[in-house]
């Protein structure tokens, strides 16, 4: 025979309304305890808690107005597009309503206009728990797809609810003026352009005193003449260099030529014999001689004297021949006409260089005392557009000074007539119904509550339950079947507890006769 073990399952009872009403019934006591105790809860708040009345209120964002009255750039003139609102300025609106900043005057008016430090610490912490219960019943709240801010307050009547409101919008709206528009924008501009237009004044005195220093009204004007003499005296110091490299290479052909040509030409050539010098050499040759033919009467051909005497005969002999041969020239010359007209054509051409380097001289001389006016022209030039420009930018800032006074005027006014980006849609609403407790509501969920504890209760204890209360769950718990059930009002006769002697007379019949059909019983 095959045996198996299931545990309890919670799951059992809960099969069929029967189930549920008998596990109902087996823990009808923690059931009514339950349920008592929550209609008890429920009949004291709608009975005894205190009524609560809510005041409510809805703020319509918008951007009609842009914020830039300080700004530093000029303040544009295109009003006429105005931008949609987003979420993050949405956003922005909730959380100023919510600040801290509005909060503390709402429940203290005039209490950011006292030092922090000024308060005493018990002053100080009853307005932060006068803070923290405001905050703990205010509900703002933008609604969805839209550009509306729900704001609701609850309070102890409808009036202290009304009046904490209107005072919450107030201050918002004050805080909106200060926000958009910072204290002092139009005194702090005015300023502005009256110091402006001082300086502009002073600026404009000093560029006229500049114009009659430097004899010019338009710069642009004395620069393009000087510019144009310039340029003028560098074309003729261009072509003054030109005619010198022209005389200079003239004048070196001319001394080339002149060079090579004789400065004197011969007219008239005759050639005249010297004939002193050979009479002289013939008569000293015939001495020499005669002198030789005495000594030799006397010495020998090989004496020494004899020698030195025909040494001087040779000498005259060869100093006769060269005599001889010497002949003077008589040539006549006069002035070489080429050489003339050339010696002619380079003095000429000497001083036309020297007459062409001067003027070269003179114009560079003109054009640098033209550059140093034109550089001294630049320079008044810088200083003159520096004074324009200045007063040209005093000019726009005081423009600008005047243009944001002027807005800055123009937003105060509207501030003041309550021309802002936040507009009420609806007012603090006055309600003498309450918002708690609401009695029929709050009783219907009560008993409900109630209810749902206490079968809460029931679960939790029939699935923590480890006894067998149906047959259905004998069934599961046995191997053996289930024949029948006694009602728990036939268990007892006279005190004497007889379902165990009978269910188990009964379980031991079943059985013998099953072993005994069967031979085994699978479960």
């Amino acid at each position: 025979m095959t045996t198996l073990s299931h545990p309890v399952s919670a799951d059992a009872t809960g099969s069929s309304l029967r189930g549920a009403a008998e596990a109902l019934f087996r823990h009808r006591t923690r059931f009514l305890l339950v349920f008592g105790f929550g209609l008890l809860l429920t009949l004291l708040w709608v009975l005894v808690s205190p009524k609560k009345y809510e005041s409510d209120m809805s703020l319509l964002v918008q951007n009609a107005r842009k914020p830039e009255v300080i700004s530093a750039e000029a303040t544009t003139s295109n009003q006429s597009v105005v931008a949609e609102v987003t979420e993050e300025e949405l956003y922005s609106q909730v959380e100023i309503l919510g600040s801290t900043d509005v909060l503390d005057e709402v429940v203290d008016p005039g209490w950011r206009d006292v030092p922090v430090t000024a308060h005493p610490v018990e002053a100080q912490a009853l307005h932060e728990s006068n803070v923290s219960k405001l905050r703990k019943h205010l509900v703002v709240a933008p609604v969805r797809k839209s550009h509306v801010i729900d704001v609701s307050y609850r309070a102890n009547s409808p009036q202290a609810a009304t009046e904490t409101l209107t005072r919450l919008l107030n201050i918002f709206i004050a805080r909106q003026k200060d926000i958009g528009r910072p204290a002092g924008a139009s005194h702090f501009f005015n300023e502005e352009a009256g110091r402006t237009q001082g300086q502009w004044s002073k600026a404009q005195q000093e560029l006229a005193e500049f114009q009659q220093s430097h004899h010019f009204v338009s710069v642009t004007d004395k620069e393009t003449e000087l510019e144009k003499a310039i340029a003028d005296g560098q074309a003729l110091e261009r072509a003054a260099d030109a005619d010198i490299s022209e005389v200079e290479h003239r004048m070196a052909a001319e001394s080339a030529a002149l060079a090579s040509t004789p400065a004197r030409q011969q007219t008239m050539q005759r050639v005249v014999p010297a004939a002193g010098s050979v009479d002289s050499v013939n008569t000293l040759l015939a001495q020499l001689t005669l002198r030789r033919a005495q000594l030799l009467t006397e010495y020998l051909p090989t004496d020494r004297i004899v020698q030195q005497v025909d040494s001087q005969i040779e000498e005259a002999q060869s100093e006769l021949k060269k005599s001889q041969a010497m002949n003077s020239t008589e040539t006549q010359t006069n002035v070489n006409p080429k050489f003339q007209a050339q010696d002619q054509a380079l003095a000429d051409d000497r001083a036309h260089l020297g007459a062409a380097m001067g003027r070269r001289s003179t114009i560079a001389a003109q054009l640098v005392d033209l550059e140093n006016q034109l550089k001294s022209t630049e320079s008044a030039a810088l200083e003159f557009t520096t004074l324009q420009q200045r007063v040209a930018a005093l000019d726009t800032n005081q423009q600008l000074y005047v243009q944001k006074r002027d807005a800055a005027q123009i937003s105060e006014a509207m501030d003041e007539r309550g021309l802002l980006n936040v507009g009420i849609a609806q007012s603090p609403t006055f309600s003498l119904d309450p918002v708690r407790p609401r009695p029929l509501i709050d009783t219907v969920l009560g008993l409900l509550t109630s209810v749902f504890l206490a079968g809460f209760v029931v679960y939790l204890a029939e699935a923590g339950r480890e006894t067998i209360a149906t047959p259905a769950e004998l069934d599961v718990a046995s191997r053996y079947p289930v024949l029948a059930t006694v009602g728990y009002g036939a268990n007892e006769v006279m005190g004497e507890h007889l379902p165990t002697r009978a269910t188990r007379s009964i379980l031991a019949a079943v059985r013998d006769r099953t072993e005994g059909r069967d031979g085994r019983r699978s479960l």
